[in-house]
């Protein structure tokens, strides 16, 4: 599944073992409306709205941070087991951003 981090904020995730893939694209309208309108359906349905030349692959190898900005819709898989540790932050940084995720 897809997700978007609650209230905007940013998230980090740091991998300790296993890997870990994530499938990225940025907080644009556009993909906010193809989010929200294919988030009841399948994973599929919003990589076949949005087109799958928006999304970034991003492999996590152990021993890497990957921080997300806010907004981001996301999606993680991992093959095999794996350990990590995740957190949530808000900034100042994007706070129209954040204000926007949240109004959204």
């Amino acid at each position: 599944d897809f997700f978007i981090e609650p209230y905007g904020t940013s998230l980090w995730y740091h991998l300790c073992s296993g890997q870990s893939i994530f499938y990225c694209c940025p907080p644009t309208p556009e993909n906010l409306n193809i989010y929200y309108q294919t988030k009841s359906s399948s994973p599929k349905s919003f990589i076949h709205a949005l087109g799958s030349n928006k999304v970034s692959r991003i492999i996590l190898m152990p021993g890497e941070t990957l921080i997300l900005p806010c907004g981001w819709i996301y999606a993680i898989f991992a093959q095999d087991d794996c350990l990590a540790f995740v957190g949530n932050f808000l900034h100042g940084l994007a706070i129209q951003t954040q204000l926007f995720i949240t109004d959204f």
